[in-house]
């Protein structure tokens, strides 16, 4: 490098340290505020991690950030160099900050930890994505959080530094807090509170750097005719910036809100994760319930499936299915017509949000080896144990709607886990005659035929969804009978729980069937009565068992099906519909004197027969059905509501500046309406004076107002000066005749300006802030010249 290379160098970082202006001073105010201003952004990120490693990650990330910016600045490095001093600023510190467990002694990275760092930054965007929130320091998730908050410091603090325009830095931080936002959860953490506190340090940090640009623009020294800004002025117009300000966020806040409580939003909040493909299908896999009979078939019925330790209740959960297609229950996910939500990825712990008993198990497997992960209900954390921890945790994936778990590994004979969960609450068939569903559901596509006959039977007109499924339920408990029909010894009952299945089950006499059946027959029964149901498959012990403490192994003629059904105030509630085991009759046969005499057909005519397929049971809480909608009507209805939404975007756009031009309309009604001639004349050529201000022409300072008139050009002008400087310098009094000739002039010459540009010009000047004092700094202004004695003149400064 030459030495005038250098020496240039040096002058421009002498420069930026020790300007005439307090760039040193400067420079440490936009740290602060910028980092302020992230700090304060990162906020959004919370939901995501809920971890203290993210205090760590975010600190340390600003530090850094700023560090860069700095160094670039003084060096005056171009955006490639700057983003490779942050690539060197990443891998130094980024296996500390943000993968801590491939760290040397804490604070040194390792190659694997590089590896990791390198992975995370290009694979851990879409892991974040289908991940259960809070996701806290797991492998390389932290590894997006330190890149956002650095690159955004980095930025807002070199564009504030070395910008022509510093305020654009303000965008950075608002598009952190959006990412923030976009990236975590459907249900954000305080977000209006986190956007106040950014515009409140965003504000605070614009109002100084526009009262920095203020006092390098304005005249040091009082000079004759030139204005001195006091301390006491810039402070005035610090605080007339900042309630302005706020007066437009205001508005826009408040037409934003009542817009969303006349015109709520139909649908949830879109969020990134929502349009990321989820790895996880359970569409790819059997239906559990489909292998119910399997467990009771010879060799599996004695087999140990698991062994589960510290088991507070009798029941083990396997799978909760409630999307049912006439053939089988299947488990939903986000893309079936179901509520179970989607699989995700749970690298964390999480907080069940269900009515329960809290409980801890530990499950050790034996001949089972499916991938849905037996446990006690809503997982709170899973801990694998053994020569496979890795391989399982890296393939966990939950669905917290329903309480299921999934390994896509698939589990094997001596897996062992911990799971911390909370059971859900259980309710025998009398109690739910007390229970009210939470809501209506649609009633079930795919039914058997019989099933409207069969409720017709227990259904009550008048009686509530509770009595109704409790006395259907207690119906099916009283009528029903169990078989398997694996041994030779059992009556026939075949597997399955299709809608074939199902209708055999209802036609036959004496009913026979097992919990597979029940629990199918039995959910879509309690959805037909208006309560959201599901089915659940697992396994059942005898209470004794699990009331003893120790470890209770379940064999796979221990496997159980029941349902859960959604119940207002309580969440999903488990409910037992499989009748008690006892001896089966034996099939009567049909008794021939029923037929032994030929009746005549009275049936009545095809036409007169109701369609029982149309018929649902009594239900007290369903509506009403509506009249149809007129279609034009609806298509008139639905552009009224486009049309509302776009009439209300487009005002909250305006509002900023239809503030200010009903601020300018205000001023001016009160100016022409001062309470006495001469006060009505000065204040018209306020008024005149501002509106030549708001057009683009910036008088010089101390002009006079024939210098200002003649900035305008026109004869109106200088009558309106005469009158003006006839009230601040005679003793003549003035009539009321001359203020409104006074105000006269004023509309023609507001009308004049107008004329002069074009149509941006004058929308433009509509709605300029120039007259309002947030361009400039406004002098103290000058009092009322008192009144001379006859024959007097006024001296220089009152001219």
């Amino acid at each position: 490098m030459s030495t005038e290379s250098r020496g240039r160098r040096a002058r421009r970082a002498a420069s930026l340290r020790r300007s005439p202006d307090g760039s040193r001073r400067y420079v440490v105010g936009t740290l602060v505020a910028s980092s302020a201003a992230i700090l304060v952004a990162a906020v959004a990120l919370w939901p995501i991690y809920e971890s203290p490693a993210l205090v760590r990650v975010v600190l340390g990330a600003v530090a850094v950030g700023q560090i860069v910016a700095v160094v670039g600045t003084v060096r005056r490095l171009g955006p490639w160099w700057l983003a490779l001093l942050s690539t060197i600023a990443v891998a130094l510190v980024g296996v500390p900050l943000a993968v801590p467990s491939q760290s040397i002694a804490g604070f040194l990275p390792s190659a694997g930890g590089l590896v990791a760092l390198a992975e995370g930054a290009v694979l851990s965007w879409k892991r974040l994505l289908t991940i259960v929130t809070p996701v806290g320091d797991y492998q390389a998730l932290l590894v997006p959080a330190l890149l956002l908050v650095l690159a955004a410091t980095v930025i807002t603090t070199s564009v504030a530094l070395r910008a022509r325009v510093p305020d654009t830095a303000a965008i950075v931080p608002v598009l952190l807090l959006v990412s923030g936002i976009v990236l975590g959860p459907r249900e954000p953490v305080l977000p209006v509170a986190t956007s106040v506190a950014l515009a409140a340090v965003l504000l605070l940090w614009l109002t100084a750097l526009r009262e920095r640009r203020t006092a390098m623009a304005s005249p040091s020294s009082g000079a004759t005719g030139s204005i001195v800004f006091t301390g006491r002025d810039r402070r005035r117009s610090a605080v007339a910036s900042v309630l302005a300000a706020v007066a437009v966020v205001a508005v826009a806040v408040g037409v934003g809100a009542g817009a969303t409580a006349l015109l709520p939003p139909s649908a949830d909040r879109a969020i990134a994760r929502d349009a990321v493909e989820k790895p996880f299908s359970p569409r790819e896999y059997p239906s559990p319930l489909s292998t119910f009979r399997a467990y009771n078939a010879a060799g599996e019925a004695d087999s140990v499936v698991f062994t589960v330790d510290g088991l507070s209740s009798s029941r083990v959960r396997l799978a909760v299915m409630d999307d049912f297609d006439g053939v089988v229950w299947g488990v939903g996910d986000a893309e079936d017509p179901s509520d179970s939500g989607s699989f995700e990825r749970l690298p964390f712990r999480l907080d069940p949000a269900v009515d329960g008993a809290s409980s801890t198990v530990t499950v050790t497997v034996g001949s089972y080896d499916g991938v849905w992960l037996p446990g006690v209900g809503y997982l709170g954390s899973v801990d694998f144990d053994g020569a496979r921890t890795g391989v399982l945790s890296d393939s966990l994936y939950y669905n917290a709607n329903s309480g299921t778990s999934a390994v896509t590994a698939g589990l094997q004979e001596g897996d062992t886990y911990t799971v911390e969960g909370v059971e859900p609450a259980t309710a025998t068939i009398e109690e739910v005659a007390g229970l009210v569903p939470a809501s209506t559901p649609s009633r079930p596509r795919d039914a058997p035929d019989a099933l409207l006959d069969f409720l017709d039977r227990y259904v009550t007109a008048g009686d509530g969804a509770g009595a109704n499924l409790s006395s259907v339920l207690d119906g099916l408990a009283s009528v029903g009978y169990i078989s398997h029909g694996v041994d030779p010894d059992e009556p026939s009952s075949p597997s399955g729980h299709g809608l074939d299945r199902l209708s055999r089950l209802l036609s036959d006499t004496p009913m026979v069937g097992d919990a597979e059946q029940y629990a199918s027959l039995a959910a879509l029964a309690a959805r037909q009565l208006g309560f959201p149901s599901r089915v659940v498959m697992g396994f059942s012990h005898d209470a004794g068992d699990a009331e003893s403490g120790g470890p209770v192994a379940f064999t796979g003629s221990d496997v159980a099906a029941w349902i859960e059904i959604e119940v207002a105030g309580s969440g999903w509630v488990a409910v037992d519909p499989t009748p008690a085991e006892r001896p089966v009759p034996e099939e009567q046969p049909e008794d021939p004197s029923l037929i032994a005499r030929p009746y005549p057909d009275l049936q009545p005519p095809a036409d007169d027969e109701p369609d029982r397929s149309e018929q649902t049971a009594p239900d007290s809480s369903e509506p009403e059905d509506q009249a149809a909608v007129n279609p034009i009507l609806e298509i008139l209805l639905r552009i009224a509501r486009v049309l509302s939404w776009v009439v209300i975007v487009v005002a909250v756009i305006l509002s900023p500046f239809i503030a200010v031009v009903a601020a300018k309309a205000r001023r001016r009604a009160l100016r022409r309406r001062a309470r006495d001639p001469e006060s009505r004349i000065t204040e018209g050529w306020r008024e005149f004076r501002d509106a030549v201000v708001d057009y683009g022409i910036e008088p010089p300072p101390a002009s006079t107002r024939h210098e200002v008139a003649t900035l305008h050009g026109s004869r109106g002008a200088h009558r309106l000066a005469v009158l003006a400087d006839r009230v601040a310098f005679s003793d003549l009094e003035s009539s009321p005749e001359d203020a409104d000739r006074a105000w006269r002039l004023v509309d023609e010459l507001r009308r004049t300006l107008g004329e002069r540009v074009d149509r941006r010009g004058r929308m433009l000047a509509l709605v300029s802030l120039r007259s309002l004092g947030l361009r400039r700094a406004r002098s103290r202004p000058a009092g009322r010249a008192p009144r001379r004695a006859p024959g007097r003149k006024g001296t220089s400064d009152e001219r």
